[in-house]
């Protein structure tokens, strides 16, 4: 009838069923896997602490203090032909570890939401670009928040 593929109904519905999960449980008897499903599926910590009747920050930390942070990936930008120049990286709860080595990163890194996410079918994913900083002050703060 709304000619909706079915693949992205039962995406939306899966986050929904979770979301009403997540409502059962308090942030004093969330579980580890709860908290990184959580995060795959694209939920902020505003909206855990929202569905578990808590606080961002509350939430923040118990998933910090559970090891569950942001993966650096790196995207392929020319498909693998030669090797690729230009560092187009993004985080993601999915996964098991960095695609590139992070020392030093903080002082360069530009962290935005891009439409290219969506174009390039990683909806719901931040993109970070290493490069000239454009705003310094931005750049700066990024620096001194810690990724997670």
């Amino acid at each position: 009838m709304t000619k909706i593929d079915h693949w992205f109904l039962t995406k939306m519905k899966n986050i929904v069923d979770f979301q009403e999960r997540l409502r059962t449980k308090t942030v004093g008897n969330v579980s580890p896997e709860h908290l990184l499903r959580a995060k795959q599926l694209g939920f902020s910590d505003r909206q855990i602490a929202h569905a578990l009747e808590s606080t961002e920050m509350v939430v923040r930390n118990r998933r910090r203090g559970f090891g569950i942070a942001p993966r650096v990936r790196q995207i392929d930008t020319v498909a693998a032909e030669w090797p690729a120049t230009t560092n187009y990286l993004y985080l993601t709860y999915s996964g098991d570890g960095h695609d590139v080595q992070l020392a030093g990163v903080p002082e360069v890194t530009v962290m935005r939401d891009h439409p290219f996410t969506v174009r390039a079918g990683l909806p719901g994913l931040r993109r970070l670009k290493i490069g000239r900083m454009c705003n310094l002050r931005r750049a700066k703060m990024a620096a001194r928040t810690p990724i997670g």
